[in-house]
């Protein structure tokens, strides 16, 4: 049953950034929503910081829903494909500097030994994922088969020596942390168009659709924050914090905004007095679980307020005791992690007769990284 569908076209930014662009389709089934991403990014060998670069433009100029957003924080999945062009390289690999000839050959020695595990470590975009420095947070599977780029354009994959053999091709994904479990990828393989120089990639995936987090007529639960810091952030200067929820309506409409403050460059922090108490009003803890909170930073400039990053917390992590809990999430912006954003805060729930309960007493609860918990 298909509700809703949008779409979006992005082929550059004005005459600065041009490649053959983006599409963007965002379906909705029951309250499920979808958004798939397809676009062709800067060709060539060498060219790995344009291919960011190109990332970075569609996932931040392209709008759906809340403008103030980037797509890949908005809806529970996201699938993004297309000819990425990110290449093989294992002349970086190994520190040696080989001439094309001399790199082909061993590439396509590889190739014909099927030791995919081999190219897989000298894929460039896999590398960039690991790094954070593109697709943060997206998925993908390791492809165990022939390279899909450079072909000869007939049925079969026959490679050419124009181009180091690359899975030039990809298909990835991201989904909000409640929704990650609900993405089953069953097969990925090669298509054969013998009219392309390029072998066209199949996915097939299982989604589990679930209803939107339910709002109730009354607030719910009251978030209230001791310390926001940024850290790892370069060139910030004047600040603040906008929050936002998935869904949307976990404010019940209301806007929160911290202060703005200035940094010099330097990492942000927020003290207690500088950020709102946050209002929700899901219908009751177990919805309350299933949202998330959107942290997004703006900087303030003498003609403009630029957005800066997001970071993500989940609030099934959280509010299931009277403890000032600690989170620490990425902040990510167009793809790349640029920082970090940690915090201390608390959830303290309504009362049946209406109001919320007062606590005297200060308890931290910090997780450790093997999930234990420590007193202090």
């Amino acid at each position: 049953y298909q509700r809703r569908v949008h779409g979006k076209n992005n082929k550059g930014i004005g005459k600065v950034v041009a490649f053959k662009g983006g599409q963007l389709i965002k379906i909705d089934i029951y309250d499920t929503s979808l958004v798939f991403v397809s676009c062709h990014l800067a060709a060539h060998e060498g060219f790995v910081k344009a291919r960011n670069e190109h990332t970075k433009q569609i996932m931040l100029n392209a709008k759906l829903a809340n403008p103030s957003l980037e797509i890949t924080t908005q809806f529970p999945h996201l699938f993004w494909f297309g000819d990425l062009n990110y290449r093989i390289d294992l002349a970086k690999l190994r520190g040696a500097l080989w001439d094309h000839s001399l790199h082909w050959d061993e590439v396509y020695a590889l190739i014909q030994a099927k030791l995919w595990q081999e190219l897989w470590k000298a894929d460039e975009l896999c590398e960039q994922i690991s790094c954070k420095a593109a697709f943060a947070g997206f998925r993908e599977v390791a492809l165990m088969f022939p390279p899909t780029f450079k072909v000869e354009r007939r049925m079969g994959i026959y490679h050419i020596r124009q181009r180091i053999p690359s899975w030039c091709d990809r298909i990835l994904w991201t989904s909000l942390p409640e929704y990650k479990s609900d993405v089953k990828l069953l097969s990925v393989s090669p298509g054969d168009l013998p009219s392309s120089d390029h072998k066209p990639l199949r996915a097939h995936f299982e989604v589990i659709l679930r209803p939107i987090p339910r709002m109730g007529k009354n607030k719910t639960a009251q978030l209230i924050f001791q310390e926001l810091t940024t850290s790892n952030v370069a060139d910030l200067n004047k600040v603040y914090i906008e929050f936002f929820s998935w869904p949307s309506s976990l404010f019940g409409g209301a806007t929160y905004k911290t202060k703005a403050v200035s940094t010099y460059r330097k990492n942000a922090k927020w003290d207690e007095n500088l950020i709102p108490k946050l209002s929700t009003w899901a219908e009751s803890r177990d919805q309350f679980a299933q949202c998330h909170l959107l942290f997004t930073l703006f900087e303030k400039q003498s003609t403009a307020t630029n957005m800066r990053g997001t970071a993500v917390v989940h609030l099934r992590n959280y509010g299931y005791a009277d403890f000032w809990e600690r989170f620490d999430e990425s902040i990510v912006h167009g793809g790349a992690e640029i920082g970090r954003l940690q915090g201390w805060f608390r959830v303290i729930w309504a009362e049946e007769g209406g109001g919320f309960r007062n606590f005297s007493k200060t308890i931290y609860l910090e997780q450790d990284t093997k999930r234990c918990c420590s007193l202090m």
